[in-house]
């Protein structure tokens, strides 16, 4: 008998993997934003798909504003380079994504930016397929969990030593995904709160929405700032395919037998019995449900906030441990205390060099500490007049004192039950006593004592109209009955007779003239930095906050930047087009704009090294720029001409109505930008500034005749001030 064939096995595909990816990004406050970033990205087209996705979080450990924004220009720059090229193979575009990072970061550092070194935690990865390459720099981590264990998988990578830009990446390691891994992209601070082996416990025993809700209520209420990727890895699910026959088969079968007016059609369905086909004894039935409430009591979940509350494993507690486990939040409260009386005292000695603003900042933030203070002390109390054993919450350790986060409406919840003030207070021990005086005496004395030092001393910065129109020092009686208008004192600062503007940036005060910079000091003398005489002079200028420099346009048709801290300049490079006559210039995070009265185009330059990039005829209407005065960007683009002002987004304009005053105003200059809340104008004809909401409200005008003719201005909302140029080279300023 001839041999029977055996056939040939091919091998399984190999099964490709997907991932479900939680972004957990907290910072408390507005401030913070601009120094924590996440990367999630995604391709957006069959051509990227072939080189995956990118994951990462970027933080710069630094409140400086210099440093502000630098995380979000690295994880553009991460995310441009990685996908630029995608007949690379991916690990090859990974490292030229880190090599463009440490470029990015030495040219920041080139301008006298510096602050960040040192300061900079990044955790990126890229995932393709079932591979993964990644890298890290300072304390961020990529965790692995995979078979009921934790590993670091970017132990080693980050550099030790000396900061150096250009070394922040110098490693980088790649390997296999596997179905069920799970990977932990974070910053460092979430370890300072959660040691490995909590993260550990919660990562295998709770499903991947509550792990990630877990994560994120830990790090809401502890940290101010922090940012985790969550990417759970799983196989993507096989669907048998039909073969043909088969599937012709079930069809014909199907139309056989289905009548559409039958009873079966019309009838309701019937509740599904369980798999097996037998009825749930009645020792399975209580055996889930004790399951169930065992499940309830051991979580909680918040249903209006989503947040997680694990219980501790011991059940029932009596009340003195629990307010025993609630000390390390009163040794806090106590800190905190101390720190801010530290605080005050400190600042109360600087209040004759203009500190009174941040003064009253302390102070209110104080107040918002004490009152939060007393509404957890009040619940503590309340728990014993009720005598009620409480479940004691599973603590977590801590390593480092936290920040408290501060609930702002929370005080309007704080009027206590006075008939049960009598009874709380006479179960307390001696040491609770003690608190709870202090903390009242606190929130009556302190407001108490800063309304006496203040009262009095600290000085108006402007004068109301009734007292303008009877001394007539400050304003102009045209503009008395102008809404909201206040007729401010002005400060003299310095003096040039070839002054055209100024800018004020991280406590300093630069003033500009065509050909050098001033650095203006108070109580000192001036210091100088003149511009290279092959630049040209100065016609233009804007500030690129995110950056700290200053970009000067020059009669050459060059731009060149100033560092205020390296104090030094630099010529960069761009291209404008022939022929071309820039009006107005502008700057929004790190991009600039140049405004072409020649060939009515606003073009946008992005920052690359050396200067900028390639140009973009950014301005999508027809529309005349020979009349443009200035220009500013808050997000929107705004023109000023003589009587008007012009609102752009996406380079077309919008419709933007402000309000009309009873003297018209005069758009002579704008500001904006992204750090600001309202829009400024500059009529120097009225001799006024005029503020207005987003919307085109009028908020405020402040009024003085000094103002008049004023040919630049400078608006710093984080110190309260307007610095002008006037028309015979004068620097004044004055209060908002």
């Amino acid at each position: 008998m001839p041999k029977e064939r055996t056939k040939k096995r091919t091998p399984a595909p190999k099964k490709e993997l997907e991932k479900t990816v939680s972004e957990i990004l907290v910072a408390n406050e507005k401030d913070l934003r601009p120094y924590i970033e996440i990367l999630n990205f995604t391709p957006e087209n069959i051509i990227q798909s072939q080189m995956g996705s990118l994951l990462g979080v970027f933080e710069i450990k630094d409140d400086d504003e210099n440093s502000a924004y630098i995380v979000n220009f690295l994880s553009s720059v991460a995310k441009k380079e990685y996908f630029a090229n995608p007949k690379r193979l991916p690990e090859e575009n990974f490292e030229s994504a880190l090599n463009k990072i440490n470029l990015a970061l030495s040219e920041i550092a080139k301008h006298g930016n510096i602050q960040w070194l040192g300061k900079t935690d990044i955790a990126i990865c890229a995932i393709e397929k079932n591979n993964i390459y990644f890298s890290a720099a300072g304390s961020a981590k990529i965790i692995l969990a995979r078979d009921g264990m934790l590993t670091d998988i970017t132990q080693g990578l980050a550099p030790k030593g000396e900061p150096y830009p250009l070394r922040t990446f110098t490693d980088t390691a790649g390997g296999k995904l596997k179905d069920g891994d799970k990977l932990i992209i974070t910053t460092g601070d979430i370890f300072h709160i959660l040691p490995l082996s909590e993260i550990e416990k919660r990562a295998f025993s709770f499903s991947k929405e509550k792990f990630a809700q877990f994560l994120k209520t830990v790090l809401i209420n502890e940290l101010e700032i922090a940012g985790t990727i969550v990417a759970d890895i799983y196989e993507k699910p096989a669907y048998p395919i039909e073969s043909a026959p088969k599937k012709k088969a079930r069809k014909e079968k199907l139309l056989k037998d289905f009548n559409a007016f039958s009873e079966k059609t019309f009838k309701e369905a019937s509740i599904i019995s369980p798999p097996s086909g037998k009825k749930m004894t009645e020792k399975a039935a209580k055996e889930k449900e004790a399951k169930k409430e065992k499940t309830a009591r051991e979580e909680y979940t918040d249903k209006k906030t989503g947040h997680i509350y694990v219980r501790g494993e011991n059940g029932q507690q009596d009340f003195q441990d629990n307010l025993i486990s609630r000390s390390s939040w009163l040794f806090l409260a106590k800190e905190k205390i101390t720190s801010a009386f530290d605080q005050v005292k400190s600042e109360l000695k600087n209040k004759a060099r203009g500190k009174t603003d941040e003064i009253i900042l302390i102070l209110k933030d104080f107040k918002s500490f004490l009152w939060s203070a007393i509404l957890r002390v009040k619940n503590n109390f309340l728990a014993v007049a009720k005598k009620q054993s409480v479940q004691k919450i599973e603590k977590i350790p801590i390593h480092k004192p936290l920040h408290i986060k501060i609930n702002s409406g929370a005080w309007m919840k704080l009027f206590p039950d006075f008939s049960k003030i009598k009874e709380v207070f006479s179960q307390m021990n001696y040491q609770q006593k003690i608190y709870a005086f202090l903390i009242l005496a606190a929130i009556v004395i302190l407001p108490l004592i800063a309304t006496l030092k203040f009262k009095n001393k600290t000085g108006a910065p402007y004068l109301k109209n009734d007292s303008v129109i009877q001394e007539n020092t400050f304003g102009n009686e045209n503009l008395a009955n102008e809404k909201n208008i206040e007729f401010v004192e002005i400060s003299s600062l310095y003096s040039h007779s070839d002054l055209i503007g100024q800018v004020s940036t991280n406590e300093k005060l630069l003033a500009i003239t065509k050909q050098k910079i001033i650095e203006v000091r108070e109580n000192q003398e001036a210091k100088e930095f003149p511009l290279p005489l092959e630049l040209g002079d100065i016609t233009s200028f804007a500030l690129m906050k995110d950056l700290n420099l200053i970009f000067l346009l020059t009669d050459k048709q060059k731009i060149a930047s100033f560092s205020p801290l390296s104090r030094k300049f630099k010529e960069n490079n761009i291209q404008l087009p022939e022929n071309s006559q820039v009006s107005a210039i502008a700057v929004y995070l790190t991009y600039i704009y140049l405004a072409d009265s020649e060939n009515n185009q606003i073009y946008r330059y992005p920052r690359a090294e050396g200067g900028f990039g390639e140009k973009v005829s950014w301005l999508k209407e027809n529309l005349d720029l020979k009349n443009i005065s200035a220009m500013a960007i808050d997000g929107n683009v705004y023109l000023a001409g003589e009587n008007s002002l012009l609102k752009f987004s996406g380079g077309k304009k919008q419709e933007f109505n402000f309000e009309e005053s009873a003297t018209p105003i005069n758009f002579n200059k704008i500001f904006a930008d992204n750090k600001t809340e309202h829009l400024y104008i500059l009529d120097s004809l009225n001799g006024r500034a005029v503020k207005f909401s987003q919307d085109g409200k009028i908020i405020s005008q402040y009024g003085n005749e000094k103002i008049k003719g004023a040919k630049s201005f400078f608006v710093n909302e984080k110190s309260g001030r307007i610095y002008l140029t006037t028309a015979n080279g004068e620097l004044i300023s004055f209060g908002l």
